[in-house]
């Protein structure tokens, strides 16, 4: 069973920190969203030729160091048994279109 994150918003306190360990150790600092950290993670990875550098496995990784950090705190995290895949939470969008500014309908 892993432990997971509820959800990704609002941040957790801390905010999403993140050590590479291994060969290439790194600390990425917590100073953005999951979403951007993840970004940053896999592309150190890919620079270092690093395994587990796919954008997913590195959120998957964040997610379980949060978790971690947080002592499995029950208003952050859950257990969860589900592949990572279909058990993550969904990010905030921050970038919905607004709708029209008339009658608030959204354009594909």
């Amino acid at each position: 069973m892993a432990i997971r994150l509820n959800r990704y918003t609002p941040m957790p306190p801390g905010q999403f920190p993140y050590q590479q360990e291994g060969a290439k150790p790194h600390y990425f600092k917590g100073d953005c969203d999951i979403i951007s950290q993840a970004m940053k993670v896999s592309d150190y990875r890919k620079a270092n030729d690093l395994p587990r550098s796919k954008y997913e496995e590195a959120l998957e990784d964040i997610d379980l160091y949060t978790c971690q950090r947080l002592g499995g705190h029950t208003r952050w995290c859950h257990d969860d048994d589900r592949p990572f895949a279909t058990a993550q939470p969904v990010a905030a969008n921050k970038t919905k279109a607004k709708g029209c500014s008339t009658c608030g309908h959204h354009h594909e």
